[in-house]
């Protein structure tokens, strides 16, 4: 995949990544991929509009053309600084 990763913090992941479009020849098909908490069908609905929408305007890429990934990830699989996000989030 061609372009730069970008990430936000420990508990939620945002990467933005320019792709191919499978059998469109060299036609850039941008990726947006989110890894986060288990959410509502709601605010994943919102989450997919709006990083269109913001991703088209900042880069001038038609809507159409982005591909947006949405991973839940339940704190029991995910580990930050050695240790499971569900014990860290325990101990507050």
């Amino acid at each position: 995949m061609a372009g730069k990763d970008t990430v936000s913090n420990e508990e939620d992941c945002a990467i933005i990544r320019g792709g191919k479009q499978a059998g469109k020849g060299d036609k850039d098909m941008p990726e947006i991929i989110f890894e986060g908490p288990k959410m509502e069908r709601e605010k994943k609905a919102q989450l997919v509009r709006e990083f269109t929408e913001s991703a088209s305007r900042i880069t001038g890429i038609p809507q159409e053309a982005f591909i947006v990934l949405l991973k839940e990830n339940d704190p029991e699989n995910v580990g930050v600084g050695g240790q499971l996000l569900a014990d860290r989030l325990r101990e507050g």
